[in-house]
């Protein structure tokens, strides 16, 4: 099924502060929602879903009846939602100041931070993240601050051999300085996708 090449999305993906600058100019145009240039700006490789084939026109009529068909299609549509409990302005700027202070674990610190600053590069380069300046984080509104880590795991090359890899973290578990809570903390379980309906949509969009 042929499909439309993407645009060229209007963020510059490479780390460096003139991108961060230029990026960050972008966001008050659109209220500061990033939500809201997703879904109104023209498709790109940058909007929801766009790795994957057209939603209505081809994913649906093949997975209409899976019973994670309903939890994938929003997620590809509207992107990933996780239903956390938001704090007060007070404390979650507190815990944003204190994340900035603080940086990164001490995996990704010292002679690992070249380690990570090159997996940053690449992530970026691929359009997996938008580059900006620490001081953006506190005028974007409810933003939230995770320390990256670097730990070092097992995974298996292309001949079948397991091999080292350093993996990029976001450690959603770390509590705020002030509140003394992580984010994950605050997720409201009883809204979050089952565990086993979760692998489900996994495996079907790693196999379309």
């Amino acid at each position: 099924m042929p499909t439309s090449p993407p645009v060229h999305p209007v963020f510059r993906f490479e780390l460096s502060q003139d991108a961060a600058k230029v990026n960050f100019k972008i966001l008050p145009g659109n209220n500061m929602s990033l939500h809201k240039m997703l879904t109104e700006n023209a498709f790109s490789a940058f909007s929801y879903g766009s790795e994957f084939k057209p939603v209505v026109a081809v994913l649906e009529p093949l997975f209409q009846f899976h019973p994670g068909w309903s939890a994938m299609k929003a997620r590809l549509e509207n992107g990933s939602s996780y239903p956390v409990k938001e704090k007060d302005k007070r404390s979650r700027i507190a815990n944003l100041e204190g994340f900035l202070q603080r940086g990164n674990h001490k995996s990704a610190k010292g002679e690992r931070a070249p380690l990570l600053y090159n997996k940053m590069v690449k992530e970026a380069a691929r359009g997996w993240s938008i580059p900006l300046l620490p001081e953006h984080a506190l005028e974007i509104p409810k933003a939230e601050g995770a320390p990256h880590g670097l730990p070092c795991q097992d995974t298996i090359n292309e001949q079948g051999e397991i091999i080292p890899k350093d993996r990029p973290t976001h450690d959603l578990s770390f509590p705020g300085c002030l509140s003394g809570t992580s984010i994950n903390s605050r997720a409201d379980e009883k809204d979050l996708l089952p565990t086993n309906m979760a692998s489900i949509c996994i495996e079907d969009a790693s196999t379309t």
